[in-house]
């Protein structure tokens, strides 16, 4: 691997440590840290790509950590379809949901599921209620990504010159 590859790779790592932080922590105006199962969290990657004479470094992972960074009115419908006509993401997330957290599976969970949401509904929630995740800690991971960067790229400087011309700057 370069030196150009573990520099970028070590200043992905630290801003993938700065969005598992993010969503660990409880944020301001909620009562709960974000991260209930770690899925998202574990589904965060670094990718570098080389566009031209250019070089992007992404945070990326499961979809849904863009719409928790955005307020929507709450993804459900009341479609009245029945046992079989379950289509409802929202309704088949919460299930999931359900089923990791509180175990719950088949009917109970169903029902459960449909209180989650109709409660959602009549308070017309958003989700999430505290949304902008990634807008309240761009700035830091942007910082925290050029410093990196700049520190690295002396140090690299430095000891391409000394071990060249036998002299420190």
């Amino acid at each position: 691997m370069s030196v150009t590859n573990t520099i970028l790779n070590q200043a992905g790592d630290k801003a993938l440590n700065r969005f598992v932080r993010q969503l660990s922590k409880i944020r301001t105006g909620s009562t709960m840290k974000m991260s209930t199962t770690g899925n998202l969290a574990n589904s965060l990657r670094v990718v570098i790509s080389n566009l031209g004479g250019f070089t992007q470094l992404e945070i990326k992972g499961a979809e849904y950590g863009l719409t928790l960074n955005t307020a929507k009115p709450t993804p459900f419908s009341w479609s009245g379809l029945g046992k079989e006509g379950v289509k409802s993401y929202y309704i088949l997330g919460l299930l999931r949901w359900l089923k990791h957290k509180k175990g719950l599976t088949g009917r109970p969970a169903l029902q459960a599921a449909f209180r989650i949401a109709k409660t959602a509904r009549e308070q017309a929630t958003t989700t999430p209620q505290n949304p902008g995740w990634i807008k309240e800690i761009k700035q830091h991971v942007d910082r925290d990504i050029n410093e990196h960067l700049s520190l690295k790229t002396k140090f690299e400087v430095s000891n391409s010159v000394h071990k060249t011309l036998n002299i420190n700057i």
